[in-house]
């Protein structure tokens, strides 16, 4: 599968800037649409910037801090800091159940601020106000946005007319992916599947099938193997062929192998595109900057 990392986002330009983007990404991490951004600038925030709700639960309030740094003068995120803001978000009403902090310094990834997050959330667990912190640095937020496509309009805003590509293209997967599943749940309730057959016991005969199976079960492996060999837009053509050739007359297994696999392939293909239109788009950018005067 693509590796996301290679393809890098400028840090916002201001303070401003970072808050709202972030804003943005944590209202698709949490899946809360009301995350928000505390308070005004130079009002009392208790150490947290940005806070949601994770998946809407009552009371599993997540705050947020956005931590500026300047990577051109290497400035790092300091332990006294971490330390600092975690005191503050004590403060945040309701309580806290986790705390993240991001900044734009990568070397707040290392392995000394992760481990200072990690003990910080011991210390927590025997007080009477638990909760995880977490420190994310520039790398992390990055892979994070990635799986966001809100998220990479908000953090890399002049790029629109690449981040609709990026939109439109994974919208279309997830509709396909959609379908499939809604596909299998019909095929399983035809077939009287649905609570009284498992996945495992499909599986469990496979050495049973007749010599036709057998080879349209070889022609999946094959496309898998395809997909796996980063070609996940061939493999995907190919299974969606065998799909309209041989699904009427298809056991209940070959359509279950059929489109598990249809559906990593649909997977991979998404972060394949994803990674492409990053990478035109960081090509572009790069470009222009070199041809100002």
């Amino acid at each position: 599968m693509p590796d996301f990392t290679s393809a890098n986002f400028p840090p916002p330009k201001d303070w401003e800037a970072f808050e709202r983007a972030t804003r943005v990404l944590f209202q698709c991490i949490l899946d809360d649409p009301n995350t928000q951004r505390n308070g005004r600038t130079g009002q009392a925030q208790n150490g947290v910037d940005v806070y949601g709700r994770r998946n809407k639960k009552k009371g599993h309030w997540v705050g947020v801090q956005c931590k500026g740094k300047d990577l051109g003068l290497g400035r790092k995120l300091s332990e006294k800091e971490v330390r600092n803001e975690v005191d503050k978000a004590r403060g945040f009403k309701p309580k806290l159940k986790e705390f993240i902090i991001v900044t734009t310094a990568g070397s707040a990834d290392d392995n000394k601020l992760q481990q200072l997050a990690r003990e910080i959330t011991d210390e927590n667990a025997k007080t009477d106000h638990p909760f995880e912190v977490v420190v994310w640095g520039w790398n992390t937020v990055q892979e994070h946005i990635t799986d966001h496509p809100e998220a990479i309009r908000a953090f890399h805003p002049d790029a629109t007319p690449f981040t609709d590509e990026i939109n439109s293209g994974i919208q279309g997967i997830k509709d396909d992916l959609s379908h499939m599943h809604n596909a299998m749940q019909t095929s399983f309730h035809d077939t009287e599947l649905i609570g009284s057959t498992t996945t495992s016991h499909l599986l469990e005969n496979a050495g049973k099938s007749d010599p036709v199976d057998k080879a349209h079960n070889d022609e999946i492996d094959a496309y898998r193997e395809l997909v796996r060999a980063n070609k996940p837009a061939t493999g995907l053509e190919m299974l969606n062929k065998l799909k309209e050739r041989i699904w009427n007359a298809a056991s209940d297994r070959l359509k279950f192998r059929l489109l598990s696999n249809i559906g990593a392939a649909e997977l991979d293909l998404e972060h394949e595109m994803k990674l492409f239109f990053l990478k035109r788009n960081d090509f572009i950018h790069t470009d222009l900057e070199l041809a100002e005067p």
